[in-house]
């Protein structure tokens, strides 16, 4: 149990520092309305926001957890979810730097 819910938070934790540093390059956009909101707001509305859903959840895993037989399998497939968002945020980061002309930001840089 443990293992599954430290994780669900450690990916939630870099999804939320992912998706602040994705929404700081020209071009991208938050898609979950209530995400967009927060962000909105402000980091720090955010990330309260962010990872105190995913801090209730986990408390939600963690009462229910040998009370209904199906939790651990639903505690690891928001695993698998929350890791197919960190690799889309990642290729995002990788899209943005790959695709960046960076010539005028090495001219900056040696001069």
């Amino acid at each position: 149990m443990v293992r599954a819910l430290a994780l669900l938070f450690v990916l939630n934790l870099m999804d939320a520092v992912m998706t602040a540093t994705v929404m700081q390059l020209p071009g991208f956009i938050e898609l979950n309305p209530l995400m967009a909101y927060f962000l909105d707001l402000g980091l720090g509305y955010f990330f309260l926001f962010k990872m105190g859903l995913i801090s209730g959840c986990i408390g939600i895993f963690m009462y229910v957890w040998d009370r209904h037989p199906h939790t651990p399998k639903i505690a690891w497939a928001s695993n698998i979810l929350y890791i197919s968002i960190v690799l889309w945020n990642t290729a995002m980061i990788g899209y943005f730097i790959y695709t960046r002309d960076w010539s005028s930001t090495v001219e900056i840089l040696s001069s």
